[in-house]
């Protein structure tokens, strides 16, 4: 069976980033090429409205490098650079501002998803 015919849940949210785009172009009929649930996921997840950025819990971003790092809002940095910032909560060095976020997710699974897409268009 078509992974799109197996989640009905991304097609549901695909149309409706399909809706709310202004250009003419046909995202939906890409689903049905796409081979894995999170191929899909991250199909989606690239034409949804962007979410803002949570200030006030850990969440999973995409680099400009693509990795895949779990960052937190930085009070302090924020506070001292006058600039909205996120910093790596791994114990490496890193803190990222939100036009350095190429994308942002929930889970660590969902970011994974969305740089192997990122990879895969920049190839």
């Amino acid at each position: 069976m078509a992974v799109w015919k197996q989640n009905p849940d991304l097609m549901q949210r695909l149309i409706a980033a399909q809706n709310a785009l202004t250009t003419p172009i046909d995202i939906v009929t890409f689903a049905g090429m796409c081979g894995s649930r999170e191929e899909l996921l991250a199909h989606v997840l690239r034409y949804e409205t962007p979410k803002p950025l949570p200030l006030d819990r850990l969440f999973w971003i995409v680099t400009p490098d693509l990795d895949v790092v779990e960052v937190a809002h930085h009070d302090d940095a924020s506070f001292w650079y006058g600039r909205t910032t996120f910093a790596r909560q791994d114990g490496e060095p890193g803190s990222w501002e939100p036009d350095e976020i190429e994308a942002w997710a929930d889970t660590r699974a969902e970011a994974e998803a969305i740089a192997a897409q990122l990879m895969q268009e920049a190839a």
